[in-house]
């Protein structure tokens, strides 16, 4: 959860500046962006964490 948060607004920073700022980035294309920078970013920290913790031994609950 705390990925997918992570990359909901690290996207929405970029996304809504391309919205201020771009004249062809519309809503639909900022909020499939958002949508998948929450989704990548969750799946990148998950393999990240599993990894981890096969590598070390530990744990977290």
């Amino acid at each position: 959860m705390t990925g997918a948060l992570f990359g909901f607004f690290a996207y929405a920073t970029y996304d809504l500046t391309n919205l201020a700022t771009l004249k062809y980035w519309t809503w639909p294309i900022a909020l499939l962006d958002l949508a998948w920078g929450a989704v990548v970013t969750a799946v990148s920290a998950a393999i990240g964490f599993f990894v981890t913790s096969a590598v070390t031994g530990v744990r977290w609950h």
